[in-house]
């Protein structure tokens, strides 16, 4: 599942799910806590190890979404960063 941050700058990925939320679609509107999907072990994970795989980028052309530079999240994880890392407004954003 890939994320448009507002103002669609960057992307927020998350993959090896097991399944997406019903009714998840491309364009819909998403907000900071929503459920998008349930952990997995897809991909070459092994079926007793589930996991998510997280990844946050830059986004130089916005209509190529896959192809964006990669940004390290964790300096965006303390919650005194919380307000000010990308899509952080709480403003919607879309699933891809």
């Amino acid at each position: 599942v890939y994320v448009a941050a507002p103002g669609g700058r960057f992307v927020h990925y998350y993959a090896h799910l097991d399944a997406y939320r019903p009714g998840l679609a491309e364009g819909q509107a998403v907000r900071r806590g929503d459920t998008l999907g349930t952990v997995g072990a897809t991909g070459n994970a092994r079926p007793d190890a589930p996991h998510l795989h997280f990844a946050l980028a830059r986004l130089d052309d916005p209509t190529r979404w896959w192809a964006g530079t990669p940004v390290n999240p964790f300096p965006l994880l303390r919650e005194d960063a919380g307000a000010t890392g990308p899509g952080s407004a709480g403003a919607p954003a879309g699933a891809r």
